[in-house]
């Protein structure tokens, strides 16, 4: 494990496979003792990144523990997780969903559907959805997840606030600006003040009432731990970001409408 954690992988694997074998002798094929080792060797291969190898390595740890553990046993959803990450890695979305998708469906029959764990595996179901654009279901996704999250870890806590912060950027690539601004706002009502002059002097191209309601959330944002890995400036960026898609949205239809009306008296 040594080698490991100083990441000398290439050399951690030979050694990590002698084990195996002798383990494998020794206690047989499916003894918990083997399927650890198993999970340590696609520990290595993952940071060698063959993550091929590591998958089959894993559908192998699958095989043993539907074999000889309860079919309740929530380690087997975490197989699933790891089975489903492995197949981002490679690539092959749609492998990557179906593993997911067993991950939830597993976590929520033997955890029940308001626990903290299927909150995070929707939240990863919810990204792989975003990379195939399936943005409708990665939005129930993440809206269920944020439910479950809020009242397991609290609002305010750190992956409550990154799911939210994703669901907020998901409603930007799908242009339900009012949605997202509504999120940013709570989002930075958690963190903690920045610097009010650098603050302002980041948003120079807004309209004053807008300018007015980014100053409001820095003011209310006072003396408030800090709760992700992202700053309040960064969101109020985004809230920027917003206000400027939103505007220019909202030219666009006033343009379509003067073309329409157009139309309409010409004919």
């Amino acid at each position: 494990m040594g080698y490991i954690a100083k990441g000398s992988y290439e050399i951690a694997a030979p050694l990590c496979k002698t084990t195996l074998q002798d383990l494998q002798e020794k206690y047989g094929p499916h003894h918990p003792d083997v399927v650890a080792m198993m999970d340590i060797i696609t520990i290595v291969y993952r940071g060698m990144r063959r993550y091929k190898d590591a998958a089959k390595i894993q559908h192998e740890v699958l095989d043993i523990k539907k074999k000889t553990l309860s079919q309740n046993d929530i380690s087997i959803a975490s197989t699933l997780n790891t089975l489903s990450a492995l197949y981002g890695k490679t690539r092959k979305v749609e492998e990557a969903e179906k593993f997911c998708r067993k991950a939830v469906e597993f976590r929520k029959r033997v955890l029940g559907k308001n626990h903290v764990d299927v909150g995070k595996q929707l939240c990863n179901l919810a990204a792989i959805c975003c990379h195939t654009k399936k943005y409708k279901e990665a939005v129930n996704c993440y809206q269920e997840a944020l439910e479950i999250l809020s009242c397991t870890l609290g609002p305010e806590n750190t992956y409550t606030v990154k799911t939210k912060n994703n669901l907020a950027s998901l409603y930007v690539e799908t242009e339900n600006y009012k949605e997202a601004e509504k999120l940013y706002k709570e989002i930075l009502s958690y963190m903690p003040q920045e610097k009010s002059t650098k603050a302002e002097k980041e948003v120079p191209v807004l309209e004053e009432t807008n300018k007015k309601e980014v100053k409001q959330q820095e003011n209310s944002v006072h003396q408030k731990k800090e709760t992700s890995s992202f700053t309040a400036k960064e969101v109020l960026k985004n809230l920027q970001n917003v206000y400027e898609k939103n505007g220019e949205l909202e030219d666009q239809k006033k343009i379509s409408n003067g073309k329409l009306d157009q139309g309409l008296n010409a004919s």
